[in-house]
């Protein structure tokens, strides 16, 4: 189990995040729960975010989110151990909360790795998630076999392995995800969520989805 101290850093740093406790920590937290769509479970790194996209989807889609482990851990080796003890926490409130038949999920950053433990669990239980919305994502992760729309910006090259010269990002996310789309957007590190880029990156992630559904998506690239 997660020591108590970074459960309690997790719980006091979300204090004052949006939406109504799910735990008794409130470090899994619902917005519009009283929406009639499949909920959407997302990883945030800070709390602008969750009010952004819960106001750019509305007050119809519910929206069930925790906090990623940044800034808590010191070295690799306690993020990893820390995320996948943090994982325990959150699954057995997410898995009271959500629609078994469809679940998007996304997050930034931090929060990939998170996740992709997450999704793992999620998968054996038998949840259906038609695809992933992952942020910055550095593809070290676990192989999960599922679709995902991968974003990036055009001024974070630090955070896109696309554009590691040193690395084989095409063939790693090949690896790693059943069919993936590589978006660039026009943004800087943490700016994901203005207005512009959620409803690009949003509109990506329906296309992509709707490729999905009429089964002739592939490997691709967008670019703005």
């Amino acid at each position: 189990m997660l020591k108590r101290s970074a459960l309690d850093l997790q719980e006091k740093l979300m204090q004052t995040w949006p939406g109504d406790a799910l735990d008794s920590r409130g470090i899994v937290r619902f917005i519009n729960s009283e929406g009639t769509k499949p909920p959407i479970f997302w990883i945030f790194n800070a709390p602008h975010g969750a009010k952004a996209l819960s106001r750019f989807l509305g007050p119809d889609q519910p929206l069930i989110f925790t906090r990623s482990t940044t800034l808590m851990f010191p070295d690799a080796e306690t993020r990893t151990s820390g995320a996948e003890a943090f994982s325990k926490h959150v699954l057995p409130v997410l898995k009271a909360n959500i629609d078994y038949t469809e679940l998007r999920v996304g997050t930034a950053c931090e929060g990939n790795k998170l996740l992709s433990l997450i999704c793992v669990d999620l998968q054996k239980s038998g949840v259906q998630i038609p695809a992933l919305y992952l942020i910055n994502c550095s593809l070290v992760l676990p192989a999960l076999g599922l679709p995902a729309l991968l974003i990036y910006g055009d001024e974070d090259p630090r955070h896109d392995p696309f554009r590691d010269p040193s690395r084989d990002a095409e063939k790693e996310a090949a690896s790693k995800f059943s069919i993936y789309q590589r978006v660039v957007l026009p943004a800087q590190h943490s700016k994901y969520f203005t207005p512009k880029n959620i409803r690009a990156g949003w509109d990506n992630y329906e296309k992509l989805l709707a490729q999905l559904s009429d089964k002739t998506s592939v490997n691709s690239e967008t670019v703005g």
